[in-house]
C-alpha cells in the first residue's frame, strides 16, 4: 500500500536529487548497456569511495517482533537520505542528514524530515549513523580490497554487550554488511538485503519493500558433464580452458549477445555459460564501484552467500541467487581493470548443475589465464 503523501514526499526529494545530479552521468554497461562512471575522490574513508546515488538497505532485526528495513542513500559527499520502515506496518520515516569530517571521523547532523516524525526510531537511526561514522576510520580500506570480510568488535560495557561489525569490499557507503549482537548469538543485529543506485528518480529507493528469500540449496543430481576434448578459447587476452561441451550462442540457438559467450546445453539451452565482457570506464574508477553495479543489476541475491577474493591479483566475486518460480543460480565474476575499460570474466550456471559438477567447473575457473592487452 502506497502512502497517500508519497507523491509529495517523492516530489520534494526528487527536486533535491535533480539539483545534486544535474551534471552526473549515471549510465551503466551491464549485460549489453553502456557504462559511464564519474571520477571518485581518492580518500581513505570508505564512505567517500561511494558514488553519488548509491544506496544500501539493511534488515534491522535487533527487535525480532518489530523488524525494520533501513535504507541509506548517498546524495553527495555532504548529504544522505535515510528511510526507515516497519516490515509489519506502513510506518515509515524519511530524513536527510548532513555529513562532515571532524577530527578525522565522519560526523552526522540531522537535517530535514520528509516523512514521519522525530520519533524514537529516528533518534536510534542517527545514533547508529554516528557510531558507524566513528568506526569507519578503523576499517583498513587497502586490506579490505584483498580479503573476503573484515570484522571489528565494538564493546559497550555500560550496556553489557558487544557489537561485531563485518565489512566487505563490495558494500557501498560504510562497507558494513552485517552487525551482530554477540550476546544474542547473532539473533539481534543488522544485515544487508539490497544494494543499488538510483537514476534521476528515487522511486527505486523510496518504494523498496522487504521480501525474505527462501534460501534452499538444491540436492546433487544425476547430472555429470561428460569428458570431452579440451580446447582453449582466447577472448580479449583471456584464455578460457574449456572443452567441446561448450558451444557458441549460434550453436546453442540462442540470441547473440554483445560479448562472445559459450554455454553448455545438456539439460537446457543454458545449463552454464561463460563470457568475457569489456566495459568502458572513466579514469579513476575503482573496481568496487564496477562490482556494485553488477550486484545491483541482479535480482534475488543471497547476500550472505557473497564472497570476495583475489584471483591472480584481481577481484573475484561469487554468490547465489534465489527467485520465485526460477531455478537457483550460481554466479562468479573476475574483474580486470584497465585505464579505459574493465574486462569481466563472467560465469553463471544453474546452482543444481554447479553443485553436481563443482570440481569440473572449479577446474575451469581456477585455470583461466589473463594476459595484459
Amino acid at each position: 500500500m502506497v502512502d497517500p503523501n508519497f507523491d509529495i514526499i517523492k516530489s520534494k526529494i526528487n527536486i533535491l536529487v535533480r539539483i545534486y545530479f544535474n551534471f552526473i552521468k549515471l549510465s551503466i554497461l551491464i549485460f549489453g548497456l553502456t557504462i559511464s562512471l564519474i571520477e571518485l575522490r581518492a580518500e581513505s574513508y570508505p564512505f567517500l569511495d561511494t558514488w553519488e546515488g548509491e544506496y544500501i538497505y539493511y534488515l534491522d532485526h535487533r527487535y525480532p517482533r518489530n523488524l525494520r528495513i533501513v535504507g541509506i542513500l548517498k546524495v553527495d559527499d555532504s548529504t544522505v537520505f535515510v528511510r526507515s520502515k516497519s516490515v509489519n506496518s506502513n510506518e515509515v520515516t524519511i530524513v536527510s542528514a548532513k555529513i562532515s569530517l571532524k577530527d578525522g571521523v565522519i560526523a552526522f547532523k540531522p537535517d530535514k524530515e520528509y516523512a514521519g516524525s522525530a520519533s524514537r526510531d529516528n533518534q536510534y537511526v542517527f545514533l547508529d549513523l554516528a557510531n558507524w561514522g566513528l568506526l569507519n576510520p578503523k576499517v583498513p580500506s587497502t586490506q579490505l580490497s584483498t580479503i573476503d570480510t573484515y570484522s571489528l568488535s565494538d564493546p559497550w560495557p555500560e550496556f553489557n554487550y558487544t557489537l561485531n561489525f563485518k565489512y566487505a569490499y563490495w558494500a557501498p557507503l560504510f562497507k558494513i554488511i552485517s552487525i551482530s549482537h554477540l550476546e544474542s548469538k547473532g539473533v539481534k543485529g543488522f544485515k544487508v538485503i539490497k544494494i543499488g543506485r538510483i537514476g534521476r528518480e528515487v522511486d527505486e529507493f523510496l518504494q523498496f519493500e522487504y521480501e525474505s528469500l527462501k534460501v534452499k540449496l538444491p540436492a546433487k543430481q544425476d547430472y555429470k558433464v561428460p569428458v570431452a576434448e579440451k580446447t582453449v578459447l582466447t577472448v580479449d587476452g583471456v584464455k578460457l580452458p574449456l572443452d567441446r561441451n561448450w558451444k557458441t550462442e549460434e550453436q546453442l540457438g540462442i540470441r547473440k549477445s554483445l560479448s562472445p559467450t559459450y554455454g553448455i546445453d545438456l539439460k537446457s539451452k543454458r545449463d552454464a555459460e561463460m563470457s568475457v565482457q569489456k566495459i568502458p570506464i572513466e579514469k579513476g574508477t575503482n573496481t568496487d564501484a564496477v562490482i556494485r553495479r553488477y550486484l545491483s543489476g541482479i535480482d534475488g541475491i543471497d547476500y550472505d552467500s557473497i564472497h570476495h577474493s583475489l584471483y591472480k591479483g584481481f577481484s573475484k566475486i561469487e554468490f547465489n541467487t534465489f527467485m520465485k518460480s526460477r531455478q537457483p543460480n550460481r554466479f562468479s565474476y573476475i574483474f580486470i581493470p584497465g585505464d579505459e575499460f574493465v574486462r569481466v570474466i563472467a560465469f553463471s550456471s544453474f546452482l543444481s548443475a554447479y553443485i553436481s559438477n563443482t570440481n569440473y567447473f572449479e577446474k575451469i575457473l581456477q585455470a583461466i589465464e589473463i594476459e595484459p592487452i
